[in-house]
């Protein structure tokens, strides 16, 4: 066969085709733009490797390095990250107290309970007083006819007063049981002291807060806590629900199956493997969440971490959330109730649920609430 023939004749199909940038389909721009990314792809890998050592914990590898390994470098599958390693729950270690100084000072009682509390954990107890800063807009006659500056000022100075009472005895209590302990006052403005509070307790394991009534301040600074700070919050009355302290008894927990109520249980694993008896509460029929049997599962989650609770079912079709609430409190009496938050942190003066705004209004146990 002539060359000429051979050479006009096409590749065979069996044959790939060789891709260039110039006989592909695609544009000169598009290959430009593939080859830019693999490079700077190839220079974030280099500079990544090696991992810090702050994450991750280089552990021998039994076997030879592979062949992925780069000379003088420890073999990646050698590298384990930290938090894999870590199981259980975390102890709490740091536990805020809300000390209130205004209009009502906090009782010295509900330091008391506070620091016996912090006690049962071995945490430090940190009270936090909120100074309240007072705002008043400037008028000419206001201040001729009543002196609203020199009023404003006698408040403030009531407020750091108390602030500066509550935390001595707060050092006086803590330093008699042996309680690591802390106090800080804080400066806030008067109607700013519930986001104020919740900016605080973000960062601590566990915010302690008095009940208050509903329209006191107290009450609004509770409320911005639970639905703000994103921590738990454990509300509770030095006379009507004092907190427990030495030992905790038995704990109730009110289980739907909903999101905030696991929030409140993983919140509450310290406190539940300090309690000798832990009962899983739920209202039938209440809602549509809540169903028979439904407990069984937050029971065997549990017991994976060595807590052992008893599901306990109440029928809940023919009276409201809180009336089923309060006969279960009375029957079984707990000394702790751990249960979700439901509500908006936004417009919550509207739509908080039912049960959350019962407990807040009729505080007869220590409740602890997350959202």
């Amino acid at each position: 066969m002539p060359a000429m023939l051979c050479r006009s004749l096409p590749p065979p199909s069996c044959m790939p085709r060789p891709i260039s940038p110039i006989t592909s389909r695609s544009s000169p721009l598009r290959w430009r733009r593939r080859l830019a990314r693999r490079s700077a792809s190839i220079r974030w890998r280099q500079r990544r490797w090696p991992p810090p050592q702050s994450a991750f914990w280089v552990m021998p590898s039994p076997t030879p390095a592979s062949r992925h390994a780069r000379p003088g470098r420890k073999d990646s599958r050698d590298v384990i990250p930290a938090f894999s390693v870590f199981t259980g729950a975390t102890p709490m270690r740091d536990i805020a107290l809300h000390i209130d100084t205004y209009a009502e000072p906090i009782p010295p009682e509900a330091i008391d309970q506070a620091v016996g509390f912090a006690g049962m954990f071995d945490a430090t107890l940190a009270g936090i007083a909120l100074h309240i800063d007072i705002n008043v807009p400037t008028n000419w006659l206001a201040e001729k006819i009543v002196h609203v500056s020199q009023l404003a000022a006698d408040e403030e100075r009531k407020s750091l007063e108390a602030a500066q009472a509550s935390l001595k005895h707060l050092e006086a209590a803590a330093a008699k049981a042996g309680v690591k302990h802390a106090g800080q006052i804080v400066r806030a403005l008067l109607h700013r002291g519930g986001p104020c509070m919740a900016e605080l307790a973000r960062t601590r394991d566990l915010c302690l807060l008095v009940a208050g009534y509903p329209m006191d301040s107290q009450r609004s600074v509770a409320e911005d806590v639970i639905f703000g700070a994103g921590r738990p919050a454990l509300i509770f009355h030095p006379e009507r629900a004092p907190l427990p302290s030495g030992s905790l008894a038995r704990v109730a927990i009110a289980w739907d199956g909903s999101r905030s109520a696991a929030r409140a249980v993983a919140d509450a694993l310290p406190i539940l493997k300090k309690a000798g008896d832990i009962r899983v509460m739920t209202a039938i029929g209440e809602k549509a969440s809540a169903t028979s049997g439904q407990a069984g599962e937050l029971v065997r989650h549990l017991r994976m971490h060595d807590i052992a609770a008893v599901a306990d079912e109440l029928d809940g079709r023919n009276r409201s959330i809180g009336a089923s609430i309060d006969a279960y409190l009375e029957e079984r009496s707990p000394q702790l109730l751990v249960m979700g938050a439901y509500g908006s942190s936004r417009f919550k003066e509207f739509v908080l649920g039912g049960a959350t705004v019962h407990v807040l209004n009729n505080c007869r146990t220590p409740v602890l609430l997350s959202h």
